[in-house]
């Protein structure tokens, strides 16, 4: 989340939304723009497995505050979806929902789908060489 945050902050001064609702858009298209990226060129780098599940550190930090918004009688009725993902914050505290819940649970599930995507169609589209192949042979044997 941290790497995604900090490319993030640099490609936001290049768009100025006028409003509060497109500059929540443009942060969620950015952070899971900018984390598929990052999920795939990691895969791709160190091949680690662990970045195929990090959606589920996403998902249970959005899922326990959700959970408490549940039970909120501060809601109204309205959904924990339209709690969480409002562009019409009706609030500080929405906002910060968003920012603290949302944002990392966008991030950590496109992180998680960027890593998928490498890990079922190769780096960049190509087939792992046979160079490549005969070396993760040796790693697995030990000879190396």
């Amino acid at each position: 989340m941290l790497g995604t945050a900090i490319l993030d902050s640099e490609i936001y001064h290049l768009f100025h939304p006028p409003t509060l609702a497109g500059s929540v858009r443009l942060e969620d298209g950015l952070s899971a723009s900018i984390a598929f990226g990052l999920g795939y060129v990691v895969f791709y780098k160190w091949e680690s497995r662990f970045s195929l599940w990090i959606w589920l550190i996403g998902a249970f930090w959005f899922g326990q505050q959700a959970i408490r918004a549940y039970f909120d009688p501060g809601l109204h009725g309205e959904t924990i979806f339209w709690e969480f993902v409002s562009p019409n914050f009706g609030g500080r505290e929405r906002l910060e929902n968003w920012l603290t819940y949302t944002i990392p649970l966008v991030r950590t599930v496109f992180y998680s789908a960027g890593a998928f995507c490498c890990s079922r169609f190769g780096g960049f589209w190509t087939v792992v060489s046979a160079e490549n192949a005969a070396r993760r042979d040796e790693i697995d044997d030990g000879t190396i």
